[in-house]
């Protein structure tokens, strides 16, 4: 599977970028790497989760990553920088589409080590830091880290796939502008990927030996951009365009700052 992307035509400078999916199973991605918090497990978290010293544990321990998320400045009271910080902490924080690909940045590195990290928790669920949704009173809104979990519903207790990526720097740390993650499960794929290029848009030849059977696209004007109970769902979830050139061959536009999960019908697809 590969994917090799650049910048729509009119933009002066153009980038190419490889995503090589194997069909090389990591393991299976448990469901619990899309938890939230573990504070309360009683003897599993303060009791420990293997009693021995000496002797070998009865079954396999896996590791659990608890509270991870994005944390902005204003929202604690520690950190560099001469930052506005509220008083006192409450830690609420603007859930922005940056914090949403944030997210699936990190998931994309949750799967490539499945086999040995079986928890993980999102801190955290309602209203503070990197929450899922938030409230006012009676309303209640999906943010867009909810869309980004939303679009990683197919891996999901599914195979992590071995995923390769060439790809023209972007950003000030000199990471790929494109990144992916890929799984199977009953002889279909689904490949997630991210543009994570804040102004091009890139786009991607998606060569597939199944047929595609939804595409869904994660964007917004800005990266900035926020669901709030006062302005509503600036951020959802909408239909990506995906247009069979010749078969199997499928062409996608990702515009800047935007996440994207494909599904195909049958184990084996490819992008190039």
């Amino acid at each position: 599977m590969r994917v090799v992307g650049g910048p729509l035509q009119g933009d002066a400078s153009v980038t190419e970028a490889s995503v090589v999916v194997e069909d090389q199973p990591i393991g299976t991605i448990s469901p619990r790497l899309y938890g939230h918090l573990a504070e309360h497990l009683g003897r599993c978290c303060y009791g420990g989760l293997w009693d021995g010293v000496s002797a070998a544990p009865p079954h396999p321990i896996g590791i659990a990553l608890d509270e991870w998320g994005v944390w902005h400045p204003e929202a604690r009271a520690w950190g560099p920088g001469a930052v506005d910080r509220r008083s006192p902490t409450t830690f609420e924080q603007a859930n922005t589409l940056r914090d949403a690909l944030a997210a699936g940045i990190a998931l994309e590195g949750f799967h490539r080590q499945c086999r040995v990290l079986t928890m993980a928790n999102l801190a955290q669920l309602v209203n503070v830091l990197q929450t899922v949704v938030v409230t006012d009173g009676p309303a209640c809104v999906k943010t867009p880290t909810y869309h980004a979990l939303a679009l990683h519903r197919p891996h999901m207790g599914a195979e992590a796939l071995q995923v390769e990526v060439k790809a023209e720097p972007a950003g000030p740390f000199g990471r790929p502008g494109l990144s992916a993650t890929a799984s199977a499960r009953n002889g279909s794929v689904a490949v997630t990927i991210i543009n994570r290029d804040f102004r091009r848009p890139t786009t991607a030849t998606v060569l597939a030996s199944g047929a595609v059977s939804s595409g869904r696209l994660l964007t917004a004007d800005s990266p900035n951009a926020v669901n709030d109970p006062a302005g509503g769902d600036r951020v959802s979830l909408r239909r990506l365009a995906v247009e069979r050139s010749e078969p199997g061959r499928v062409d996608v536009t990702l515009p800047p700052h935007s996440m994207a999960t494909i599904e195909f019908t049958q184990h084996g697809a490819g992008i190039n």
